[in-house]
Parts: structure tokens; sequence; C-alpha cells
């Protein structure tokens, strides 16, 4: 044979033996869909088994049989040793990096809501101003809690009008005990009462600065429980808040160094230091711009009630940050990733543990 056409056969079985892999694979995977699970694992192995794995082995066992011949070629001493190398990197530990999705935000940041449904009467705070614990921020107005003073300070004056009078009143004398208990009881209400009307008069719970303010918040406007007026960012340091998968969980542990990385190239990197795990996995994503749909790196999707659901566990992780913090991170949130030093591991080994857990989750054990 010419050497052009030994090429072309090598390429043409090199592209056989693709198109039969893609081919065969394709079928496994249609038959596993389109059976019930038992049926489908088991149709799916078979696949496997005689139209993929048995035609490799049968491939490799006439290798062997060719070894004499095939060793004496000097390019079959090069592919050996570049199968060797590719071994080696696939099972020896060289990484250590883990990647956690991240952002950085003020140690305490809080959103102010009403206490109760209420009439805006005053705004004190304004967008980026700085308070200090103590400051009023909103006043607001109930017309109901100050109707329901009104009419328990009426039926305390009242009950104190037959209490002066009883002794000439047979009936309110003999009703002394019960007016006392009367009397005892609209005091703790208007104690109460007393108690919500100064909740009305929202104040800093913490020294920061107003980063966030709902621009419909004005004198005037009725406000919900729901709806947050103002984020209140404090002062005292920023922290990193990320999830971690669930297949680099053990990797991980609390005091392991890294760096945060944002996410703006303008902004310099910074050390970090792991200081808590969660426990267990999040049930939904309480930071949307870590979420895939809102260009985050977590893959989640919105459910019905608009809850954002991680498709892999997630894991709650809060680190500090080293050194000093620039006055970037303090101004507002910072979106990037967490690169721990973790525990070494191999290629093959997080192939396996992924192969494991798909066959764990889609056998129902």
């Amino acid at each position: 044979m010419t050497r052009r056409l030994q090429v072309s056969l090598a390429v043409y079985a090199w592209v056989t033996w693709l198109y039969r892999l893609v081919l065969f694979l394709g079928i496994a995977v249609a038959v596993y869909h389109y059976f019930f699970k038992l049926a489908g694992i088991v149709l799916f192995l078979i696949e496997i088994i005689y139209f993929v794995a048995g035609p490799i082995w049968k491939e490799l066992k006439m290798w062997w049989k060719l070894r004499d011949s095939i060793m004496l070629r000097r390019r079959s001493l090069v592919t050996a040793a570049t199968v060797c190398a590719f071994l080696v990197a696939a099972i020896v530990p060289w990484s250590t990096r883990v990647a956690i999705p991240a952002v950085v935000e003020a140690a305490e940041v809080t959103h102010i809501y009403s206490a109760m449904p209420a009439r805006i009467d005053e705004v004190h705070g304004k967008l980026g101003q700085k308070v200090s614990t103590g400051d009023r921020l909103v006043s607001l107005v109930a017309p109901e809690v100050d109707k329901e003073i009104v009419l328990a300070k009426l039926k305390q004056a009242l009950i104190r009008l037959r209490l002066e009078r009883r002794a000439a009143d047979d009936v309110d004398r003999e009703d002394t005990v019960v007016l006392q208990q009367e009397m005892a009881a609209i005091g703790h209400r208007l104690s109460g009462l007393d108690r919500q009307r100064r909740e009305l008069n929202v104040a800093a719970p913490f020294a920061g600065s107003i980063v966030e303010m709902d621009p419909a918040i004005r004198s005037g406007r009725w406000i919900n429980l729901k709806s947050a007026m103002m984020v209140l960012r404090a002062d005292n340091g920023a922290v990193v808040k990320g999830f971690l998968d669930e297949s680099d969980l053990a990797r991980v542990a609390e005091g392991h160094e890294g760096r945060f990385i944002p996410d703006d190239s303008t902004l310099p990197s910074i050390r970090a230091t792991v200081r808590t795990i969660g426990y267990a996995g999040v049930e939904f994503l309480d930071r949307p711009e870590l979420a895939s749909v809102y260009g985050g790196s977590i893959a989640a999707a919105l459910d019905q009630q608009q809850h954002l659901v991680p498709a892999a566990g997630q894991y709650p992780v809060r680190a500090s940050l080293g050194g000093d913090v620039p006055p970037a991170y303090l101004s507002q949130t910072r979106r990037g990733i967490l690169v721990v030093d973790g525990r070494a591991e191999s290629f093959l080994a997080r192939f396996w543990r992924q192969a494991l857990k798909v066959l764990v989750r889609e056998s129902g054990v």
C-alpha cells in the first residue's frame, strides 16, 4: 500500500471508531430514557458493554498479540510515553485550586422595613448618607394605632371615673375588683400601643451608610411589611459570602487560605480565610447575583414561587478578608470567585466521584 493509502485508512479507522462511540452512546442514553428506570439501567449497561466496551477490549487484545511488531517502531515508544504521561496526569493529585462563587459585602447589612402597615410622615435619611446608631431614618404614622390609643385612653378615663365614685354607687362598689382588673389590662394595652407608635420612628440599628433606597419613598405614601424602604451597610469591615459545590465539600475546611478575585478587573484581589462552612446544603440561593439566570456561575432555575433553586447541592461559606480592605469593597457588593487552596485531588478521582454521584442519584438510592 502506498503511504497515502495507509494514512487514509488510519484516518478512516479513527473516524469510524469515533462515529460508533457517539452513535452507541446516543442509543444507550435513548434506551435509558424511553424505558422505566430499572429496564433503562439494564439496557444502558448492555449497550455500553457489548457495543462500546466490547470492541475496545477486542482491539486491545489484538494490540497485545501484535505487541512484538508494534514495539519495534519508534513511534510506538512515543505513543506509549504520551499515554503514560496522560495517565500520570490523571492519577497524580496535582490540583489544589477550589473555586467558590462568592460576593464581598459589608460585615453587617440590614434592610429597613416598617413594623406595620403605615403612612410615611417624613424621610430623614438620604442615599449615601452616613448615620450613627439611633439616628432617625423615617417617621411613620399609623392612624389605626392612634385611634386605638385614643379609644383606650377614653375607656381608661371612664373606668377611673367609676372607681372614684364607687363610694356613692353600689354597682360600682360591687364591681371594684373587675374595674381594677380592667384598668390594669388597659394599662398594658396602652403600653403595647405606645411601643408600637415608638417603632414607627424607624432608627438606624448600627452606624453605617445608606447604600440603597426605594426611589418611591416619600411623604404621604403608604408602606407595607414586605417593602424595604432602604438598605443600611455598616462601616466595620467586609466579609466574603459564597456557596461551595457539594463535589468540592471534602476538599475545603475551615481555616483554609485563599484569595477573592473580583469580576471587576480594575479592583485588586484580596487575601481571605475560610471561617465557616454550612452543615447542610441550601434549598434556595439567597444571592441572586451568583445564580446563572442573573449572570452568575451557579447553575440555578426559578421555581413557581420565583425562588432560585440550585441544580446541585450548594453549601454556604463565609470567609474573612485579610489585610487592608480597599474602600471599593465597602461601597457596594462585589461579585467574584473565592479561590481556596484546598486538598489536592486527581482528575481521575474527581471523575470517579462525579460518576458515582450520578449513579446514586439516578438509581434512587
